[in-house]
């Protein structure tokens, strides 16, 4: 399994929820997906977007299609990565 970490800078908590709205439905439907995260640091507009997958080729293909929607919206992702899951309860 492969998680994909997608971070941040949003404006308000509630634009993170707005995002991870739109995306995440989205992301359901594609082969491979596995579950989904949002996380918000309250105080200071830090989102993580954390998206499960089978393989690491559906993972990247998660990342264009939430960097699509988080550009669309004008925000920049601090940082994309892919990351193998060693451990899941």
């Amino acid at each position: 399994m492969y998680a994909q970490v997608i971070e941040a800078e949003l404006d308000a908590a509630e634009g993170a929820r707005g995002v991870y709205a739109q995306a995440v439905p989205a992301l359901c439907g594609e082969e491979g997906f596995c579950g989904a995260i949002g996380l918000i640091q309250a105080g200071n507009g830090r989102a993580m977007m954390i998206t499960l997958w089978e393989c690491e080729a559906q993972a990247g293909g998660a990342a264009r299609a939430v960097v699509t929607e988080l550009s669309a919206r004008g925000i920049q992702p601090r940082s994309v990565a892919t990351w193998e899951v060693a451990i899941e309860l």
